[in-house]
């Protein structure tokens, strides 16, 4: 993604990662839909079913995963990938603030380890 972004230097960053991300989701979404129809059309038909909860869902998507690919045109993969796994411990945190789900002993090393490893990463 980066690479296929820093193709096109003549465009201002965020453009570079709209374009790629629309190639992107354009070819998934072609795949999807070839798929579905072929193997799994009672999706395709619930999905139209809620077309306006489907675009709101895809609309966000499209807005997170441009956040996504337009850092990755402005800093190195390995950064933002790291960053992204801090993700991780913002789920967990909010789903047991909110939904009151606890944790395992073990989800608690693991949320510890990724939090180390994030920031050595980023201090190398």
């Amino acid at each position: 993604m980066r690479e296929a972004s820093l193709e096109l230097p003549q465009l201002p960053f965020i453009h570079r990662a709209a374009w790629v991300l629309v190639s992107i989701i354009g070819f998934q979404c072609i795949s999807m839909l070839i798929y579905l129809s072929l193997f799994s059309r009672q999706t395709l038909k619930a999905m139209w079913a809620r077309i306006g909860l489907t675009f709101k869902v895809s609309a966000c998507s499209f807005i997170a995963s441009l956040g996504w690919f337009t850092a990755m045109s402005m800093q190195s993969v390995a950064i933002v990938k790291t960053l992204g796994q801090i993700e991780i411990l913002f789920s967990l945190l909010i789903s047991a603030y909110f939904f009151k789900e606890k944790l395992a002993k073990a989800e608690h090393w693991g949320l510890l380890l990724v939090v180390i490893a994030a920031i050595l990463v980023i201090w190398a």
